[in-house]
């Protein structure tokens, strides 16, 4: 990109889209835009359509045909997500007659020329039940968007956020990366604007202690952001490719480190695999903005939903800011506990998140910051977050994400203990060396997986009080430690759940 006619480049981007979708608004009362997530499209009615009036989804329905145009501007009654919502929309065929009308309510209201209707939607390849409306089959009217150009990304994005001072050191390589991952998209972008606003979040939350206390160069700093949310949003082969042409710097600074401290205070051990994963959540819960939904993978019994919550605990002390929402709960009672949360900028936390059923309009209308039953308005309190643990989609019951969903989501995979690890708990755990030795050899020969193991060190190796002196002796003495973690404890369920745990949460790390 040249930075010299960049600005007119953004401009004539903008006008661009603008004429498009004005042009066929003239000659017919709506238009449906279709492109991949992150093009713009939303982006485009709420900012770049602001010299007309605006009305959102069906809530608005009334409020639009009842309206009447000042100066001859449009009404435009906005539909995002239109062929993933329940409908034809064939209730708007009324708009080509001559005398354009519509029903509301089972009421009839004609319409003016001036009443516009745009409809928004992803490709019907996204899946989660989407399609193309008979409206938009029978008449057309679409119009394909196209990546946001990288003219358009720095001058509407980054250079607002960033600020003069730093934005042209960092938008050389941040706009190159941008370029490299388009020519990569295929079936659906590799990155999108909400990335790019999460990485800027992410730099102007950390900058000043990175820049100033460890004299790492801005450049350094905002591509190891770069890497740290491409890394949770593409896959590994894409993030391999894109890992390849730019290298990952070291990070900056460990922000880890009094969380952690409060940790291992606490009744837990924090080994070298749990460190960088604690670093990513961290940076998650640094964010006012951006993306929004986190989902930590990983396989079942490895401590998913215990590291969460100990980190969450640790964070917020008074534990008002973060709330608990139960895989079992109604999807009634889930929808009114998030609206809540919605209000109140509170983050949800859930596991088995690709278990629960979810509208998936409702939840990325919130992951939007739009309260999809009022009008898309912001929320009361900025800062929800919905963070969910979840197993691999091959366990039975696991529902497979949308590309819209996963754009709007950053990931975290948790890896499984190494045997010095678990060797490393078991002592921290009070567990004689010898025994602990046992259990890294039958772990590290798949004999027993972490939950066993953490089961049987918590139910029979028995503490006991010999002459004031603390020992410990093994509650099955007649068998090996082998046969005892194999014969203990291996009917029970290996799905991972945070409920009925009781004292076990504070062990299983």
């Amino acid at each position: 990109m040249n930075f010299e006619t960049s600005e007119m480049d953004c401009e004539e981007f903008s006008e661009h889209r603008k004429a498009q979708v004005y042009q066929t608004l003239e000659r017919a009362p709506y238009v449906y835009l279709s492109g991949l997530t992150g093009v713009g499209k939303s982006q485009f009615v709420e900012k770049g359509c602001v010299e007309h009036q605006i009305f959102k989804e069906k809530n608005d329905l009334l409020e639009w045909a009842q309206a009447r145009p000042f100066n001859n501007e449009f009404l435009i009654l906005f539909f995002d997500e239109a062929n993933l919502a329940n409908s034809e929309w064939m209730g708007f065929e009324g708009m080509f007659a001559l005398r354009p009308y519509v029903f509301v309510e089972g009421q009839l209201f004609e319409l003016t020329r001036n009443h516009k209707v745009i409809f928004a939607g992803n490709p019907a390849q996204y899946g989660d039940d989407r399609k193309i409306p008979k409206l938009i089959q029978r008449h057309g009217l679409s119009i394909v968007f196209e990546p946001l150009s990288p003219a358009f990304i720095f001058h509407k994005m980054i250079y607002p956020m960033i600020g003069e001072r730093y934005a042209y050191q960092i938008g050389p390589i941040v706009l190159e990366m941008y370029q490299f991952l388009l020519d990569h998209s295929k079936s659906m972008l590799l990155v999108t604007p909400r990335q790019i606003e999460t990485i800027c979040l992410m730099f102007l939350a950390n900058y000043e202690q990175d820049l100033e206390e460890l004299s790492y160069s801005v450049a350094e700093v905002f591509q190891f952001y770069c890497h740290e949310v491409f890394e949770s949003c593409l896959s590994k082969n894409n993030y391999q490719i894109f890992a390849n042409r730019f290298p990952k710097p070291n990070r900056p600074y460990l922000n880890y480190r009094k969380i952690k401290d409060n940790i291992v205070n606490g009744d837990f051990l924090v080994t070298e695999s749990r460190q960088e994963v604690i670093e990513k959540i961290l940076d998650f819960l640094s964010l006012q903005g951006g993306l929004n939904r986190l989902v930590i993978e990983g396989e079942p019994g490895i401590g998913k939903s215990d590291l969460t919550l100990k980190l969450l605990k640790a964070k917020y002390e008074e534990h008002l800011e973060f709330v608990y929402m139960s895989a079992s709960l109604s999807l009634s009672e889930k929808k009114a506990l998030l609206f809540q949360a919605f209000d109140l900028g509170q983050i949800v936390f859930t596991d088995e998140i690709n278990s629960s059923v979810f509208f998936e309009q409702m939840l990325n209308s919130l992951l939007d910051n739009k309260h999809p039953d009022e009008k898309g308005r912001a929320p009361y309190q900025p800062g929800f977050k919905l963070i969910g643990t979840q197993n691999g989609i091959q366990l039975a019951g696991r529902n497979l994400e949308s590309p819209a969903l996963k754009s709007r989501s950053m990931y975290i995979c948790l890896p499984k203990y190494t045997p010095e690890e678990v060797f490393s708990i078991a002592v921290s755990m009070g567990v004689d060396t010898f025994y602990a030795s046992a259990l890294e050899t039958a772990y590290a020969e798949s004999k027993a997986s972490f939950r066993q193991v953490l089961n049987w060190i918590n139910n029979a190796y028995i503490p006991q009080e010999i002459n004031h002196e603390c020992s410990f002796f093994w509650g099955l003495s007649s068998q090996t430690v082998e046969e005892s973690i194999e014969d203990f404890d291996m009917s029970q369920d290996d799905t991972e759940s945070i409920e009925g745990l009781g004292l076990h949460l504070d062990w299983r790390i």
